[in-house]
């Protein structure tokens, strides 16, 4: 009889450590839900922050320099390519 009350013991306390996991990983869920909103925002307003030149008409840029790579860190207003404007072929 003992040993049956020790196993129902040990099976409720895992039990119970199952479900503290279960319940850290919903807190944990909960927590990444309530910050999307703001990190959305911010890549929204990083977003606004770029802009791109069009083409012009008469004329076609191409990337005369290209100042970055792959992977490089930038700093707001550093330049990361130089155009230059070629005749339309036609």
């Amino acid at each position: 009889m003992a040993d049956v009350a020790h196993a129902n013991l040990i099976a409720s306390q895992r039990q119970a450590a199952a479900e503290a996991a279960y319940v850290n990983t919903a807190e944990a869920g909960v927590r990444v839900a309530t910050r999307v909103p703001s990190l959305l925002v911010r890549r929204q307003r990083t977003l606004s922050y770029s802009s791109i030149t069009p083409a012009s008409r008469a004329g076609i840029r191409e990337v005369s320099r290209k100042q970055v790579e792959l992977g490089q860190l930038v700093a707001p207003g550093q330049p990361l390519l130089a155009s230059s404007l070629t005749r339309a072929s036609g």
